[in-house]
């Protein structure tokens, strides 16, 4: 996999947008076609949660790493791929909105997502029945997805990097 590859994965995990078993069935196709495969892509093929998915993608790109050097600028836009996954999430009805805007407030908060927690929030504070904070005749809805469309759009440039799965 390149750095690229890795950095797409790892943010459509962490998202949600993979699936746990989607990742270990590529995982196990990966050690179908490998003849020595790493020990991180066998203990992937068998890991029981996301967030060890997650861990041990995150040892597979080390290694990666630490042989080839990395080659990508990508993963310091790993917090935008998150917001567009969730909002891809979103899309096809696996998120609602609340939901949405709360999970991309928390990720905007801890990692630089080139947009501020507080735009995510101030829109959930209207689902709380706070009311708009800047006033709008504009649909919330609408407004959710005017902020999360220039992310929404990075990630779809990337999703052919996503492993095909069976």
């Amino acid at each position: 996999m390149t750095d690229d590859t890795y950095v797409v994965c790892l943010s459509a995990v962490e998202a949600g947008y993979l699936t746990l078993s989607d990742v270990v069935r590529w995982a196990d196709q990966q050690i179908l076609s490998e003849d020595r495969p790493p020990g991180w892509l066998l203990d992937l093929s068998l890991a029981s949660t996301s967030q060890t998915a997650v861990n041990l993608l995150r040892a597979g790109w080390r290694q990666q790493v630490e042989a080839h050097g990395c080659n990508s600028q990508l993963h310091e836009r790993s917090g935008q791929l998150y917001l567009g996954f969730l909002f891809l999430r979103y899309e096809r009805g696996d998120l609602g909105t609340a939901e949405l805007l709360y999970l991309a407030g928390q990720k905007s908060d801890v990692q630089e997502c080139g947009i501020d927690c507080q735009a995510f929030y101030a829109l959930l504070n209207e689902i709380d029945g706070g009311g708009p904070v800047l006033p709008s005749d504009r649909l919330l809805a609408d407004r959710v997805k005017q902020e999360s469309a220039p992310f929404a759009h990075l990630t779809r440039s990337y999703l052919q990097l996503l492993p095909q799965t069976l």
